[in-house]
């Protein structure tokens, strides 16, 4: 009887422990869970915290979930990585004593190798700024130093230019009145030699009249420039002038102008007239530009060749200085004839 007893007495001894051990177990998931809701609900709040940049309370939401879990590697790595952005705002900002202070506090709470190599990078940082800073400053002074004294001495230059000028004042009237002299004798000479050139230019008109003939002088005419404006051939008296009549179309006429632009060179004081006959100015300006020539192009509307005693393209004239024409040519000019009759023209 005392056997049977026995054996119930283990049984229920069993069954007993078994119970205290689900009992046990039960406790430990029912905790478990709690702790991963906790955890959950801080990583959440961090979250949220992280996306307003408030690094603060998100380092704290990440503090105490690590704290119910102290061996999750991935909320270390996340605290760590607040800590790291919460001083890169102040980083950007050169605000590197703040970003100093949040990664020493975080090394400090959290002994993250990551925070102190950080902030031994922004401790340079911050010495760096200082020393561009104390640099700035000594140049600051040494510019003020350099300042008072280019002052100093713009004083001194100030007395000195004031006796100076007294003494250049009198040499600049001096000067002056030479200078009206001169001017006004120049003036009568130039007004002489124009008073010449119209007596002389008289003289041929009288003698040859005007016209398109060889030594006539030739009469005057406006063309159009591409702006529209007017010129006048009167406007060049006293200068040797060599006018050119051509159309785009004309071959001949593309050919003169090599020889026409080496001749301005050659002849600076000779004055050259490419005059577009009967073509828009657009085309003109056109084909300047296709063909690099660089002489003045001016434009008559209308084809008036009779106007002008031509009867084609090209025509060249060559006027002197008092207006008569030294060369007259209908086609194709060569090089050697335009500067014969420059020369002629140069010479009267």
């Amino acid at each position: 009887m005392s056997e049977i007893l026995k054996k119930k007495s283990v049984k229920i001894a069993v069954a007993v422990i078994c119970l205290v051990v689900l009992a046990i177990i039960a406790g430990f998931v029912v905790q478990g869970g709690r702790r991963q809701q906790e955890i959950a609900s801080h990583l959440e709040m961090a979250q949220k915290y992280i996306s307003e940049l408030d690094y603060e309370q998100a380092i704290a939401e990440y503090t105490a979930a690590l704290s119910i879990d102290p061996n999750n590697e991935s909320i270390r790595q996340a605290l760590e990585q607040a800590y790291l952005d919460h001083a890169q705002l102040y980083i950007e900002t050169e605000e590197y004593e703040m970003a100093a202070n949040i990664l020493n506090n975080g090394y400090g709470q959290t002994q993250f190798v990551v925070l102190n190599d950080k902030l031994a990078e922004v401790q340079k940082l911050q010495t760096e700024k200082e020393e561009a800073e104390r640099a700035a400053e000594e140049a600051r002074i040494a510019e003020e130093e350099a300042a008072k004294k280019a002052a100093e001495e713009a004083v001194r230059k100030a007395e000195e230019e004031a006796a100076r000028k007294a003494e250049e004042e009198a040499a600049r009237k001096a000067a002056e009145e030479e200078a009206r002299l001169a001017e006004e004798a120049e003036k009568a000479e130039e007004e002489a030699a124009l008073e010449e050139l119209l007596l002389r230019r008289k003289e041929i008109e009288d003698s040859l009249g005007t016209g398109y003939e060889y030594g006539q002088i030739m009469p005057d005419f406006s063309v159009s420039t591409a702006d529209g404006s007017a010129l006048n051939l009167g406007s060049y008296f006293g200068k040797t002038v060599y006018i050119n009549f051509f159309t785009t179309w004309c071959p001949y006429c593309y050919m003169e102008i090599p020889d026409m632009q080496a001749l301005q060179q050659k002849y600076p004081d000779v004055v050259f007239i490419m005059i577009d006959l009967g073509e828009n100015s657009d085309l003109a300006a056109q084909y300047a530009a296709e063909y690099g020539i660089t002489l003045p192009i001016y434009h008559l509307p209308d084809w008036n060749a009779g106007n002008y005693s031509i009867s084609g393209v090209p025509t060249s004239f060559v006027i002197d200085k008092y207006g008569a024409m030294t060369g007259i040519h209908m086609g194709l000019a060569k090089g050697d004839w335009m500067e014969a009759a420059i020369v002629e023209a140069l010479s009267h």
